[in-house]
């Protein structure tokens, strides 16, 4: 069998596997078959899971409530009322991200299209991007787990996967803090294999992607920081 022939034939779990150890391959198959369904079912269904797993333990009701403590109207409720809320956005916040999180994948494969079809002018489909970004999205499977088990390692439901994390002496309310926020390993490693997937598939080549990627990050990361330090 030739090697397009077993491109060709690629099934989710090997494109699973594959966007791990091998993304090439899996891009590869994408420019033939730009398919999006799975990997985003998978990413839709696999978020609002973990988040009903932690919302519902005793570990990330507790570390809600302590959350809560910090708003001064929050810290005047009863008990009773605490855990009536903790117990909504139990079922809530599940609920939300089940019918966001698509919405959310479609607007960012748009951004991911704009940037690399008409800013760098490379020859890619929206498809093409969709698929992109779905299958670089299976990276947040090892994210969830990882940030998962900090959860329920630190009792906080606010684990901190970020540059941030590996400078603990920053002051939470400064700028720089929030601007490494945003770079959430995950998303790095995220952005570094889209950047292989993204140069491939718009033949604009994977160091260009890269720099692309890396400095639309680095402008959203401004922006939300300006924003978190506006309001802090």
């Amino acid at each position: 069998m030739s090697e397009a022939e077993r491109v060709d034939s690629m099934s989710f779990v090997s494109r699973l596997v594959n966007i791990f150890v091998a993304p090439s391959k899996v891009f590869q198959f994408l420019a033939q078959k730009p398919l999006w369904v799975t990997p985003l079912l998978v990413i839709s269904l696999y978020v609002p899971l973990i988040q009903g797993i932690i919302f519902n333990s005793e570990t990330g009701k507790e570390g809600m409530r302590q959350e809560m403590l910090k708003n001064p109207m929050a810290a005047q409720l009863s008990q009773e009322q605490m855990d009536e809320r903790i117990g909504m956005m139990g079922k809530i916040v599940p609920i939300s991200t089940l019918v966001i999180a698509p919405v959310i994948t479609f607007a960012l494969a748009g951004v991911v299209y704009f940037l690399f079809s008409v800013l760098l002018g490379g020859e890619v489909t929206y498809k093409q991007s969709l698929s992109a970004w779905t299958h670089t999205g299976l990276i947040g499977l090892v994210g969830g787990a990882v940030q998962t088990s900090l959860v329920f390692l630190k009792g906080t439901v606010k684990p901190n996967t970020s540059l941030a994390a590996f400078l603990p002496f920053l002051d939470e309310e400064s700028f720089v803090y929030h601007l490494l926020q945003t770079f959430d390993l995950f998303i790095i490693w995220q952005l570094a294999v889209l950047a292989i997937g993204m140069g491939m598939l718009s033949r604009v080549g994977t160091k260009k992607a890269a720099i692309a990627l890396y400095s639309t990050l680095a402008v959203i990361g401004l922006i939300i920081a300006g924003i978190r330090q506006a309001f802090s």
